[in-house]
């Protein structure tokens, strides 16, 4: 999951199911500006792996910007 900050930042990433349940957080800190990628290891908050089907990454950084990766999990 990657991402670009034009200025500095409080960010939030949150990785949604098909129903909208949440699974987990991988970002809730502040960052500079700049280009960042994370990448999910497809566990939940629990640390349990999670099954195969559509997940929601959801990037918000700062008041103004918001916006959402489709992902395709295969085993």
């Amino acid at each position: 999951i990657s991402y670009d900050l034009p200025s500095d930042a409080l960010v939030n990433v949150v990785i949604y199911d098909a129903l909208g349940q949440e699974i987990r957080y991988l970002v809730n800190e502040q960052h500079a500006a700049g280009r960042y990628s994370i990448q999910w290891d497809a566990k939940d908050q629990l640390g349990h792996s999670v099954g195969s089907g559509v997940y929601i990454a959801k990037i918000k950084a700062g008041a103004s910007f918001s916006a959402t990766q489709k992902m395709l999990l295969l085993k």
